[in-house]
């Protein structure tokens, strides 16, 4: 009899999950371990605890997976500068060669080359030329009793490329006058090019204070189209085109001018609206590069990247009326460069300005705009030559989107 009841006595006292549970401060704990068997309310409670379990180790799981991206949050700051360099500005003409200057040694090893011999050293297309070129050409293209000598491809280019001297018709910068000394030749896809505030002379870079028209870089230049190869059909080395093309970029970085510079032709108003954009990155490196590696790299500090960002304004040259805006655009790509601490330019007229900038830091989030103005045509005694006009001018802006400064005409 003893023993019965104390049988019936363990059967009715709880198990130590279920004393555990109606004690706890978990919620649902106590109602699916309560006493007796098990019940439709019981088996709710326990849907709706192992569903809510569920939910919460998928949000620690994604927590935890968001935290091991490392993400990161960039913030920008907008510095105002006193003053800021000035870009390089870098022309060429769409013209590489100049015809007057290709002698008859040149035509011999590169009149194939530039379209104007066939294999045969013939003229290629004689019907397509005009008669003062053709007579010309056929003078140059007389290889009876010729002997060809040495030729250098270097001295060619420089030879034969258009000379700043003879293009550059009126040059200011700021008001003060420049001269074909403040240009430096580079070579590029276009042959022989020129740039404005390269800063490959050693003098201290040009500053613009503020924006404006009459405060940056503008000339006028001469494209001399009388001097055009005769073009009977496109090549790597000619073009259809007249004109010059145009890049704006930083000191620290090559022109690409092929690539990220815009055509300006002449008998045309072109004001072109540029923003530079300066950041300090963060260096990433992918999982294949060793730490070794990443560490070396790292100590060389964060790498600058610059951009400029274009609109172009084109107007006819004529009455005010007929100069309505017509808006392109060209856009350069991020390209990485790398800062210096020291300063670099060229003396123009009586004034030379040194930068006030340096290398990294903060500075390189001042936003920079630059424009360009090409315009019409310039006359000379006895025959009407095509010319244009270029301004670029430098404005401060604290905005993310480039901004118009308006046309103007002579």
């Amino acid at each position: 009899m003893k023993g019965s009841s104390e049988e019936s006595i363990e059967s009715v006292r709880p198990s130590n999950l279920q004393a555990f549970a109606n004690i706890s401060t978990l919620h649902g704990m106590s109602h699916i371990f309560a006493y007796g068997h098990m019940t439709f309310r019981r088996f709710l409670w326990t849907l709706s605890f192992l569903g809510s379990l569920c939910l919460l180790m998928i949000v620690c799981l994604d927590r935890v997976s968001y935290y091991l991206e490392y993400p990161h949050v960039t913030k920008l700051d907008e510095v105002a500068a006193a003053n800021l360099t000035f870009p390089a500005i870098t022309f060429c003409n769409l013209n590489e060669f100049r015809f007057s200057k290709i002698t008859r040694n040149d035509l011999y090893h590169v009149g194939e080359l530039l379209a104007l011999l066939n294999s045969n050293y013939q003229i290629a297309n004689p019907h397509l030329a005009e008669p003062e070129v053709l007579a010309a050409l056929k003078d140059k293209a007389n290889f009876q009793n010729f002997k060809p000598k040495l030729f250098n491809m270097t001295d060619f280019y420089n030879r034969t490329g258009h000379d700043i001297s003879e293009m550059l018709l009126q040059c200011t910068f700021r008001g003060e006058e420049c001269y074909p000394v403040n240009f430096s030749t580079i070579y590029t896809r276009y042959g022989k090019c020129y740039t404005f505030n390269s800063g490959l002379d050693g003098n201290p870079l040009l500053t613009t204070l503020k924006g404006g028209t009459g405060n940056g870089l503008e000339i006028m230049l001469d494209i001399q189209q009388d001097e055009y190869l005769p073009v009977w059909g496109e090549t790597d080395e000619t073009s259809y085109e007249a004109g010059i093309k145009v890049q704006i970029h930083s000191q620290s970085e090559p022109p690409f001018i092929d690539q990220l510079g815009f055509g300006v032709a002449p008998g045309f108003q072109t004001f072109v609206s540029c923003q530079q954009q300066l950041f300090l990155s963060l260096v990433l490196f992918p999982d294949h590069v060793s730490r070794a590696l990443a560490d070396i790299l790292r100590q060389q500090g964060p790498i600058p990247i610059s951009q400029y960002d274009c609109e172009n304004f084109a107007a006819m040259n004529g009455s005010p009326k007929d100069n309505t805006p017509v808006r392109t655009s060209s856009k350069n790509h991020y390209t990485p460069v790398h800062s210096s601490k020291s300063n670099h330019g060229l003396h123009y007229g009586k004034e030379s300005v040194r930068s006030s900038g340096g290398g990294g830091g903060a500075d390189f989030h001042n936003f920079i705009s630059s424009g360009f103005v090409t315009l019409g045509r310039g006359h000379q005694k006895g025959k009407q030559r095509p010319s244009l006009l270029l301004c670029c001018c430098c404005v401060v802006f604290f905005t993310q989107e480039p901004e118009p400064h308006g046309v103007f005409t002579r």
